[in-house]
């Protein structure tokens, strides 16, 4: 059951742990939320498997060194920037897809543009396009079309992804192994990208109540699977060898954070500030410090986009506002008119959301020709800012070499197009689906 459709109302009573977490995360509630969500805490059955035998567990077979993002990447280099750039279109696509096909017909052509933009681009991968438009006509809704598309562009580009169900002995030992590595340093920063939704941000104040809940419920899964991943870590759990080499200092772990965090999440330094916080005082002997660390604007990310302290510029030198003017009108006051542009360029932002870029594409698909026209550029720097918001947090944790991890599997894949060979760090994707379902998944 897909957190979608677990809660038909804003009352989740049902599930008192979700809200209770939500408001105090701290270990014990953690642990609380994955056992009332069916969920598995991290090393559970590693544990189990070690009080069996007696011993510690024998290392996974193979090599799981690129399981972390790591491993040697098919996609020739050269071949890179055109993957980026239909990933960047792709993306747009998921981001707006719903089953109003009216829309997807007049709004896929426009966005993959793979007559005029992105020609170059498909034609280094002769039948993509195609294969992505076919993908959009079928009457499917958006988490499966993008399970679909990441699997075409995956076999597309030669890339080899990997997914288990979270709580097996082999997900724990691969997370255990990850971790150990990160304990490894003096130093590591992760960067978490679309897992923390802190309950009392005003991003959700114009939520439909199911929306909210939904976001809620599977950002504090996360959250507290995440928490008990470094709270609950053992060295003893790992192979004896293992053991010997590892740090036995205390380590540190920074999470990092600045405008490319807050500009979704306004009240996210609060939320993780606590977070860590409580952390830090489970598990004093493995970390010597949970904590956060800012990086400062501006950021350059590895499309030319700058990140300002308010805004962002992007590569064509537009200037975007983080969030639009509250007295701003509300786009969807002027759709209808059918005046194009101006109903939707006073209310643009970095932080619009689904239904704003889904209106957009509805009224462009609807304009006389002449506003679509005047459209253009502002349908151009949609797509820029999908985009830059999907891809800024990858191109930190590369340029810093960090864990990155994150719950979106299109952001994953864009990690692992612009890893290269000297690129530290992982790459980590989780996702808890609903009641008793969540997975781990990387690249090989």
């Amino acid at each position: 059951m897909l957190f979608e459709t677990l809660f038909a109302s804003d009352d989740a009573s049902d599930i008192p742990e979700l809200w209770d977490y939500a408001e105090d995360p701290t270990v014990p509630k953690a642990r609380a939320l994955l056992a009332a969500l069916k969920l598995p805490a991290p090393y559970e059955r590693l544990r189990e498997s070690k009080r069996r035998r007696g011993e510690s567990p024998p290392p996974p077979s193979g090599n799981s060194r690129g399981r972390g993002g790591g491993g040697a990447r098919i996609l020739a280099a050269e071949l890179v920037p055109a993957a980026i750039a239909i990933h960047e279109r792709v993306d747009a696509i998921h981001y707006i897809h719903n089953r109003g096909l009216i829309m997807l017909r007049s709004a896929v052509p426009r966005i993959l543009s793979a007559e005029t933009a992105t020609a170059p681009a498909f034609a280094k991968f002769p039948g993509l396009a195609e294969s992505i438009t076919a993908l959009t006509q079928r009457r499917q809704n958006s988490q499966t079309f993008t399970y679909n598309a990441f699997a075409t562009l995956n076999a597309a580009f030669g890339l080899a992804f990997r997914e288990d169900d979270l709580g097996t002995l082999l997900s724990d030992r691969l997370l255990h192994e990850q971790v150990t590595r990160w304990r490894s340093n003096a130093t590591t920063e992760i960067v978490l990208d679309g897992i923390v939704t802190s309950p009392d941000d005003p991003a959700h104040v114009d939520m439909p109540s199911h929306e909210r809940t939904s976001r809620i419920a599977r950002s504090q899964a996360l959250c507290a699977f995440v928490m008990l991943l470094l709270a609950d870590y053992d060295p003893a759990l790992a192979e004896p060898a293992a053991v010997a080499s590892a740090a036995t200092a205390p380590s540190v772990v920074q999470f990092l954070t600045g405008p490319f965090q807050t500009m979704d999440i306004p009240n996210w330094r609060v939320y993780m500030t606590r977070w860590t916080g409580y952390i830090q005082r489970a598990a004093p002997r493995i970390w010597k410090r949970i904590g956060l660390r800012e990086i400062a604007p501006p950021i350059r990310s590895a499309s030319g986009a700058e990140i300002l302290a308010s805004s962002v510029r992007l590569p064509n030198g537009s200037v975007v506002p983080f969030r639009a003017p509250r007295n701003a009108p509300r786009p969807d006051e002027a759709v209808g008119k059918r005046i194009g542009a101006a109903a939707f360029a006073p209310t643009f932002a970095v932080s619009a959301n689904k239904e704003w870029f889904r209106s957009l594409f509805d009224e462009y698909g609807v304009v006389s020709d002449a506003q679509r026209a005047e459209m253009e550029p502002l349908i151009d720097n949609a797509i820029a800012v999908n985009a830059l918001r999907d891809a800024l947090k990858a191109d930190i944790a590369l340029a810093r070499g960090a864990v990155y991890i994150t719950y979106d599997r299109l952001a994953l894949m864009y990690y692992a197009l612009r890893r290269t060979a000297e690129s530290r760090g992982d790459g980590l994707w989780l996702y808890a689906s609903g009641v008793g379902d969540a997975k781990l998944g990387a690249y090989e």
